[in-house]
């Protein structure tokens, strides 16, 4: 297991270092090709776990829905379209389309089962859908008239270093006489506060390292985006929030019975518990961003 899980980190370690530190077009088809490939298996697998729990919702409405919202994150359709009035539309689509699957219902049980599914796709669509969407802002954040991935490198990093640092100080920490103090026993039962700060620990340690190394790079619009002690601070933020998206992914999975959202990734399991973490901080960060430097392109 852990050779497996060794593999499918380093594939995707050497997918993020091409990514972020290879300025080219090949760095442009990769992160949209990641995107993609992130968005459209992490939706299946979320509609796979909601048919568990009886609601089956639209995958076939979702997933374009989502796309499309993803296709205004890249700059060359960014730049095309104005953008709130684009967003409103897609919204509106997703509304019709979902209603009049309901609409056309006949009975009691299709009309129950079609807004079960109307709720599991809106339920999809903001979860993923929507949060996945700012990862990609982030990386094509403006950075003196050309982007900048850097931003975009911290933001994963930092918040991956959270799950190995909740990981190591939570494992070790259970081997002691009388274990460690679990956070959530009923959802999680290997999550502890112990665990927990093992998580901001490595994840503040990583903040401030990679800002060592490339505080020069975090800049959006001419404007240094954090500081020594706030990027400290962001590092602990990452590591809290990515704990409630771990949560999150946990809930779910509780809910429809399964240990893992997929068999996709060996030693992993599938993507929702690759990116569980990073699903509520890219907003967050993206947030933040544009708060410290004005309105980010």
């Amino acid at each position: 297991m852990l050779r497996y899980r060794l593999m499918s980190g380093s594939a995707l370690i050497v997918f993020l270092a091409i990514m972020v530190f290879v300025r080219s077009a090949i760095a442009d088809v990769l992160m949209a090709v990641f995107a993609v490939a992130v968005l459209v298996t992490s939706l299946r697998e979320y509609f796979n776990m909601t048919a568990r729990m009886g609601a089956s919702g639209h995958y076939g409405l979702t997933l374009p829905i989502s796309l499309a919202l993803l296709a205004a994150a890249f700059p060359p359709v960014r730049q095309s379209l104005a953008l709130d009035p684009y967003i409103t539309l897609v919204f509106l689509i997703f509304l019709l389309f979902s209603f009049g699957l309901i609409f056309r219902q006949r009975n009691p049980e299709g009309f129950r089962a079609a807004t079960l599914g109307f709720l599991a796709s809106a339920g999809g669509l903001l979860y993923l859908g929507v949060t996945l969407v700012f990862l990609v802002r982030v990386y094509y954040l403006a950075d003196e008239g050309s982007h900048s991935p850097y931003l975009f490198f911290f933001l994963v990093l930092v918040t991956k270093c959270g799950d190995i640092g909740g990981f190591i100080l939570g494992s070790l920490s259970a081997k002691r006489i009388g274990g460690n103090h679990k956070m959530v026993p009923f959802l999680s039962p290997k999550k502890s506060w112990e665990g927990y700060l093992g998580s901001i620990l490595l994840s503040g340690l990583v903040a401030w390292a990679l800002y060592a190394w490339l505080g020069t790079h975090f800049m959006i619009n001419g404007r240094p985006a954090m500081s020594t002690l706030s990027s400290i601070l962001i590092g602990i933020v990452f590591a809290t929030v990515g704990l409630v998206g771990d949560l999150a992914a946990s809930a779910l999975k509780r809910a429809s019975g399964v240990k893992d959202s997929g068999h996709l990734l060996p030693g992993m399991g599938g993507v929702i518990d690759v990116i569980d973490s990073l699903v509520f901080v890219g907003p967050l960060f993206y947030c933040y961003l544009a708060w410290v430097s004005g309105s980010p392109s």
